[in-house]
């Protein structure tokens, strides 16, 4: 299975050619961002035209369940195999920034989650940015068997270090940070990986937007998030398309061991899909932080070396290596589920585990 996600910039004249470019790839799925909705009908009769017969847009989902766009453009997917379609989650801020659709491919379903986040830390979108990463994190931090994979612009990370420290927005710590990053960096405890990453390595220099007015500046922005169970072969970015004046993004293609064979089109529903019970609150194996405050669990192999977090210091999440989110509020149910999940974490030590609870105020 070859997927491909590109944001093609709202761009209404060249459509026949970024199509072209697109269909040269031969993949079996397409994701798309900034599409406007002027350019859709051509879109879709042109993908249609090529073999991809299952298509949505988010503006149409948005539509549907009585909702206005909030945004000039929108995402969509076009698919060689049948698709089953979700409405977008009541707590999205712009209904038509993320769609989510389940694909039917003979070798078994894989939900599909097609995103796009507003530039930077802009005023223009401020909080509805960060409450829209906190839908992708509430839909996607979940234990399941099913194959899932999340892509797009997501506007982030600031920067990236060759030894895997994810940066985000703001300063590290605090709201705007974590929220950003959970997505980025901590959606791989749920067993979403940056594809990229896994198949070129850090150490690889690589870029996605560029921005000829401010010089040399670059960053990678789009991205593929993806179950290990797809078997990823290998991802890359075509950055000559945005040399060609396709769009000022390069699209991210990644080739998965999947059989991209259609399945039966009766392929049930997304998981995911149900809002999360409780606030918000991370879990670290080694700290807990809650908007709030911040409840630390310590469950690393017993070491007298061990140094815990000083809670007059900035909480940085790249600094702890395992990080998944607790979901419930059930304070009994939730350290024993994740007291068993830290040790599934670490069972490779013979060290004792130690389990300790800790409060400490965050500022407000």
């Amino acid at each position: 299975m070859r997927l491909l996600s590109w944001n093609v910039a709202g761009r209404t004249k060249v459509v026949q050619q970024q199509i072209d470019a697109v269909c040269g790839r031969d993949p079996d799925v397409v994701a798309l961002q900034e599409v406007r909705p002027s350019a859709w009908p051509a879109w879709a009769d042109g993908l249609r035209r090529r073999g991809f017969a299952h298509l949505a847009f988010s503006h149409d989902l948005a539509r549907a369940v009585g909702r206005e766009p909030a945004l000039t453009t929108g995402v969509a997917i076009a698919s060689r195999v049948p698709l089953v379609t979700s409405p977008p989650r009541a707590e999205l801020p712009y209904p038509d920034s993320l769609l989510s659709v389940r694909a039917a491919f003979a070798a078994g379903p894989v939900d599909f989650h097609v995103a796009h986040l507003p530039p930077g830390s802009s005023k223009q979108h401020g909080e509805r940015k960060l409450q829209t990463f906190d839908v992708i994190y509430d839909t996607l931090a979940i234990d399941t068997d099913v194959l899932r994979v999340l892509c797009g612009d997501f506007n982030s990370p600031k920067e990236e270090e060759s030894n895997g420290t994810v940066h985000c927005h703001s300063k590290v710590g605090d709201d705007w940070y974590m929220r950003e990053w959970m997505v980025m960096a901590g959606l791989a405890y749920f067993g979403l990986a940056d594809v990229f990453r896994d198949c070129n390595g850090w150490d690889v220099e690589a870029w996605s937007h560029a921005k000829p007015e401010y010089g040399d500046w670059k960053r990678r922005f789009d991205h593929i998030f993806a179950a290990e169970g797809l078997g990823q072969r290998g991802c890359r970015y075509h950055t000559d398309w945005i040399g060609m004046g396709l769009s000022d993004h390069a699209p991210i293609e990644a080739d998965f061991d999947h059989d991209a064979a259609p399945g039966r089109s009766g392929c049930g529903p997304l998981l995911g899909s149900a809002a999360p019970a409780g606030g918000r609150r991370l879990y670290v194996a080694g700290a807990w932080y809650d908007a709030g405050r911040a409840r630390f669990l310590f469950d690393v192999p017993d070491s007298d070396g061990f140094d815990f977090p000083d809670p007059d210091e900035p909480f940085d999440p790249n600094d702890w290596p395992y990080l998944v989110r607790c979901r419930h509020d059930d304070e009994a149910r939730d350290r024993a589920t994740h007291e068993a999940r830290a040790r599934r974490l670490f069972e490779s030590t013979e060290a004792p585990m130690k389990f300790k609870w800790v409060d400490f105020p965050l500022d407000e």
